[in-house]
């Protein structure tokens, strides 16, 4: 049994006010200036797209929990993929040390010649994701 999920949509509402708040102060403050030059335009347009570009990536990105594994798709292509023998250490706590901001999630430590960290953010996916991609990762008996 696989299921899918996508982004939550709340996600959207909360960081576009986070990028398009200060864009919009950003251009009320610009336009007052007398005199100011074409570059410094093309300079601030650039900035306030990239950082639209950065706040919708999530919205390409899909996760799939199957019987012992779980992969990350972003665009179509598989970015990662966790499988359930690789799982070393797997713990619930803030996705940053000190909680800076990312929340919490569910931090994975995964080795398979090499150790490396993925971590599943609740305020991206959702607790019922957290849940469900938890109980996957420990159930030791799907393994095959």
């Amino acid at each position: 049994i696989m299921t899918t999920y996508k982004v939550q949509k709340p996600y959207l509402l909360s960081s576009i006010f986070i990028f398009i708040f200060p864009l919009i102060l950003t251009i009320i403050n610009v336009t007052e200036v007398d005199g100011v030059q074409r570059n410094e335009w093309i300079g601030l347009i650039g900035f306030w797209a990239l950082s639209v570009v950065l706040v919708l990536i999530p919205f390409g990105s899909k996760l799939e929990i199957g019987i012992n594994y779980i992969k990350n798709y972003f665009l179509g292509f598989c970015t990662s993929t966790i499988k359930q023998e690789n799982v070393v250490a797997m713990n619930y706590g803030n996705l940053f040390r000190g909680g800076l901001g990312y929340g919490k999630g569910l931090n994975i430590r995964v080795q398979k010649g090499f150790s490396k960290h993925y971590s599943i953010g609740e305020k991206l996916w959702g607790k019922e994701v957290i849940a469900h991609a938890q109980r996957v990762l420990e159930n030791k008996e799907n393994t095959s």
